[in-house]
């Protein structure tokens, strides 16, 4: 096996092994280049494809290393503008295009099929990408790290796995929405070396994922679920080309967290984003009044608000939103394209799903929705997401890849609306974490579930989130008349973005004085929240719904660091968060917590009831 050839991005390195035809991908830490061992190994192809109609074979399970792969003949890689092409034939007239474009520090790839073929060709398989060589480096012993979306079921929310012995281990959904056991996330970590690799699958609905080990070689791979997963197979007609969902691959030397943060950069806009105040709530004279004094930038509706109080929303200088159900509709008066599934319509409760897969049915929605938010002027909309569904649903292909095509209309109409209205705030409220998925990110504003959270249990959802959401994406709804601590609720919508909810007009003067300073905390602490890195230290107990302990969440740049801290039982010790050297303290919003600065660090405590601060600090 020999390097066939490498490029730099950032800090990482991307390693292109060829032994024959067969082409495997490899990623490392530039400076680690001198330590990769390839003695006695060899490639698994970096191209996961099965024809439909070839034979089985390869591992027990999986479908990697079909006799197809044999078949599979190199052409040629070019390299322009940071994006690398890697052509392969296979038969007559199925051309695969491997497509890796660099960015500092994370890849992006993806894969293509054409056919140039007179007959349509049905895949059983077509991956995303597949990683190989884990780890290259001496005494590399690998564990899986899996994100579950199972925080509120008091399960961790980091699952490990070992693999040392040759074995496969698969994991995705069939469902509509992305994230629904899992993230579509999988890290790898090799500790004796203390090197990391991760990917996140930008699929907007079903994937997969493929951990697999044989003697002394491991690979990671995925993207599209295959026939073997859920059923799942896609067809390429005559003359046709097929993407792949893109996969996004980072490599470091570090910990966890440094993985997540890489991994985010994927998803951070060109600009950083201006981190105005949200409230979403019923429309009130006295909460407009008390909103427009306090600073808040938007004021959106709940659904089934009376849309009266838009006009006056604007007349006084907010931004109004509303909010909308555009993917279901009510089962009694169900419009004509609706979802089916061995042709009985697809339901959540009393409604159903609106089938977009017809272009000219999103062209008339749009054309008609456009024209209303622009009328009234209104420039947010928060999206209702429903309830997942996993059984697919009727259409030209199977039942799992008529969902994925469903899916993918979605995305189509939210991009086109984004299109048609590039200033509008486009707020996409799920059901649990369902979306919180790196496609929808990129597309989304902002991320929220639909609940209302205690506050220790928000604190809790918000940093399972934050593994691999970035913060400005990350809605935090606070119930401002939620009673208790409201220093501790406000606090922890630092770790997102703070969305208010809940009637402040009857709020005493001191109350209202707390808002107004944690508005000002916000607002300088909003550098922090758009760009920097995050870090989290904590002993939280065996319990993610009622923790004990305390956490301290950062978001660092080169000169700032904001530190949210909260204790969830009684502090009997102080405690010394590390803050960063060279740091001094700019502003404060404690309440009645206890805190000193002392010898370099912030020393909190002792507290006989739960209670949350925050703290922001800047470089001398």
């Amino acid at each position: 096996m020999e390097i066939f050839s490498s490029f730099d991005c950032g800090d990482l390195q991307v390693l292109y092994l060829r032994e024959g035809d067969v082409f495997d991908l490899a990623m490392i830490p530039a400076a680690m280049r001198d330590r990769v061992r390839t003695e006695g190994r060899h490639p698994e192809s970096m191209v996961r494809f099965k024809p439909a109609g070839t034979p089985f074979g390869g591992t027990s399970g999986s479908m990697r290393n079909f006799p197809c792969l044999d078949e599979l003949n190199f052409r040629s890689q070019k390299a322009s503008d940071g994006k690398i092409t890697t052509c392969f034939q296979y038969g007559d007239g199925l051309l695969l295009y491997h497509i890796a474009e660099l960015h500092d520090g994370w890849v992006r790839i993806r894969l293509e099929a054409e056919n140039q073929t007179s007959h349509e060709l049905k895949l059983d398989q077509l991956s995303s990408f597949s990683l190989g060589m884990i780890s290259p480096f001496e005494n590399g012993k690998c564990f899986l790290e899996r994100v579950t979306e199972r925080w509120h079921h008091e399960e961790l929310s980091m699952e490990r796995a070992g693999m040392e012995r040759p074995n496969c281990l698969r994991f995705g959904t069939g469902g509509s929405m992305p994230v629904e056991e899992y993230y579509p996330f999988a890290g790898i970590e090799d500790r004796a070396n203390g090197v990391l690799w991760g990917v996140q699958l930008e699929n907007s609905g079903p994937w997969m994922l493929e951990f697999a080990s044989s003697g002394c070689a491991m690979s990671l791979s995925g993207g599209l679920p295959d026939r073997g997963f859920c059923g799942h197979g896609l067809a390429v007609p005559a003359g046709g080309l097929f993407r792949t969902p893109a996969a996004v691959l980072a490599c470091v030397k570090g910990d966890i967290l440094d993985l997540f943060n890489r991994l985010q950069k994927s998803q951070f806009p060109a600009d950083p984003p201006e981190l105005s105040g949200i409230y979403n709530g019923p429309f009130s004279e006295k909460t407009l009044s008390f909103l427009k004094a306090s600073g808040i930038r938007y004021y959106v509706l709940e659904e089934g608000s009376d849309a009266k109080g838009l006009c006056e929303i604007a007349a006084a200088g907010l931004i109004p939103g509303v909010t909308l159900d555009m993917e279901t509709a009510q089962a009694a008066e169900p419009p004509e394209g609706i979802l089916t599934l061995d042709g009985a319509p697809l339901r959540t409760g009393n409604r159903v799903f609106i089938d977009y897969r017809d272009p000219g049915c999103r062209k008339t929605l749009l054309e008609k929705l456009c024209g209303e938010l622009k009328e009234k002027h209104i420039g947010y909309v928060k999206l209702l997401s429903p309830a997942a569904f996993c059984c697919g649903c009727d259409g030209a292909g199977s039942p799992p890849e008529s969902l994925r095509e469903y899916t993918d209309s979605l995305f189509a109409l939210y991009a086109e609306l984004r299109r048609n209205l590039p200033g509008l705030f486009m707020e996409f409220c799920t059901r649990e974490t369902g979306r919180f998925s790196p496609r929808w990110l990129t597309l989304a504003d902002m991320m929220t579930g639909m609940a209302i959270l205690p506050e220790n249990a928000m604190t809790m959802a918000a940093l399972d989130r934050q593994m691999l959401t970035p913060s400005f994406k990350s809605g935090i709804r606070t119930d401002l008349a939620g009673g208790g601590d409201l220093v501790g609720r406000l606090a922890a919508s630092l770790v997102g973005r703070p969305v208010f909810a809940g009637d402040p007009a009857g709020w005493t003067g001191r109350e209202q004085t707390v808002f107004r300073e944690f508005l000002e905390f916000y607002r300088e602490a909003r550098p922090a929240l758009q760009s920097g890195e995050y870090r989290l230290g904590h002993i939280i107990g065996d319990s993610c719904m009622v923790p004990s302990g305390w956490q301290v969440f950062y978001k660092n740049t080169p000169d700032m660091q904001l530190a949210v801290f909260h204790t969830f039982s009684r502090l009997e010790k102080p405690l010394l968060p590390d803050l960063v050297p060279g740091m001094k303290l700019r502003k404060a919003f404690s309440g009645g917590l206890p805190w000193n600065i002392r010898g370099g660090k912030l020393e909190i405590g002792p507290s006989k009831t739960p209670a949350g601060a925050a703290f922001l600090l800047i470089r001398e």
